[in-house]
């Protein structure tokens, strides 16, 4: 086996669409184009479904976002 490390990668941008949708077992993908004004990038977070509410709370269309993953 290959060991793959994955590095944190943090964003920082504009949201630009927001879609929330629901998938099997009580999960929700929320998907949000993200730009910086020189590119843009679609960012997808798997979530239980009673989270979503507290998750999209602060992220709204116009918001201003810094983002860390993996």
């Amino acid at each position: 086996f290959r060991r793959v490390l994955f590095r944190s990668v943090t964003i920082r941008g504009q949201v630009q669409t927001l879609e929330t949708r629901d998938i099997r077992n009580n999960k929700t993908i929320i998907m949000m184009e993200v730009t910086d004004f020189t590119d843009t990038i679609v960012i997808k977070i798997f979530a239980q479904t009673e989270q979503v509410p507290e998750i999209l709370k602060d992220i709204k269309t116009g918001a201003f976002l810094k983002i860390r993953g993996v």
